[in-house]
């Protein structure tokens, strides 16, 4: 595939296969039709009409996480999502907003909120030359299994910010200590919204 196929792939949202998700009066996911209608039973947490679905679930951020957490134990029992993932992401309408609820990451696509993520690209001179370090993911990997990678990258959880994440995520997947991190250089974000298989993937990446 050329660059061009990657980025239209990665770009082949359709408006018109999908609702919004609403809360407060603001877009915070995009759900494909057939997952939005598989949240109607669950009324006390999401108010489903014919071209929007509401987050109608109150109280704190602790308070609605739950409410979500037992609509997202049920999607998984259903292998409406495919699994528990143990890590969660912090929902917002926009970048900088404080979390309306905290959401496993195995939930995101079904929801279609967005996601933040880090990307960290290795270079190193051989002979003068200039090389890019490339990793491989492993070939167990849900997403693009034996795929080239980064040599690091990672979601954002909740609670961590960029800087915290880039120097957990290169600890853990290149083993690459914070004295070398603390001198990446922030070089801009990729942003892309694509439909795959579990719903929509609305990421932002911050590359370095």
């Amino acid at each position: 595939m050329s660059f061009a196929d990657h980025i239209r792939a990665c770009n082949n949202f359709d408006r018109a296969r999908v609702v919004p998700l609403i809360a407060g009066g603001r877009r915070i996911g995009w759900l494909r039709r057939d997952n939005a209608a598989a949240l109607a039973r669950f009324d006390t947490v999401f108010a489903v009409e014919p071209e929007r679905v509401a987050l109608v679930a109150s109280g704190d951020v602790d308070r609605v996480s739950a409410a979500v957490d037992e609509v997202v134990e049920a999607l998984v029992a259903e292998r409406n999502i495919p699994k528990w993932r143990n890590e969660t992401f912090d929902v917002m309408a926009r970048w900088g907003d404080k979390p309306i609820f905290r959401l496993d990451r195995g939930a995101v696509p079904f929801f279609g909120v967005r996601a933040y993520g880090v990307h960290l690209n290795g270079y190193r001179f051989i002979d003068g030359r200039l090389h890019l370090w490339i990793g491989r993911r492993a070939p167990d990997k849900r997403v693009a299994p034996d795929k080239l990678d980064n040599i690091v990258a990672g979601g954002m959880g909740n609670g961590h910010g960029i800087y915290e994440t880039l120097v957990k995520e290169s600890e853990e997947e290149g083993g690459i200590p914070e004295f070398l991190v603390k001198d990446a250089v922030p070089v801009g974000a990729v942003t892309y919204c694509m439909e795959t298989e579990l719903g929509i993937r609305d990421d932002v990446l911050f590359v370095y």
